[in-house]
């Protein structure tokens, strides 16, 4: 099994600078960690092209997040505006049976 069907997608391989197929690789920098990227099969070689290319999923992920995100805030705003106007009605008698005591 290649490196690029680890993940279980097929996910096409390109060619550096130098001609050669890039490497897939994973970030273990903590800025990054963990993100998936190309770069030259010659890194460890003082002959590597510079090739680099993030194998960007990070973007997708990040707005299915926000929208996920978005969601569960109106979810929540709809919820204690229900509670709120449940509520309201019964503020009054709430107030007489507190002053009451």
């Amino acid at each position: 099994m290649s490196s690029a069907s680890h993940s279980g997608s097929s996910l096409e391989r390109p060619l550096c600078y130098c001609g050669s197929q890039a490497k897939l690789r994973i970030s273990g920098k903590a800025k990054s960690f963990g993100r998936r990227f190309f770069n030259c099969p010659n890194y460890k070689m003082n002959k590597q092209c510079g090739f680099f290319e993030w194998i960007d999923l990070q973007s997708e992920q990040n707005t299915c997040c926000k929208m996920t995100l978005e969601l569960a805030e109106r979810r929540h705003e709809r919820v204690l505006h229900e509670r709120c106007a449940r509520r309201k009605p019964n503020l009054p008698h709430w107030r007489r049976s507190t002053m009451e005591r």
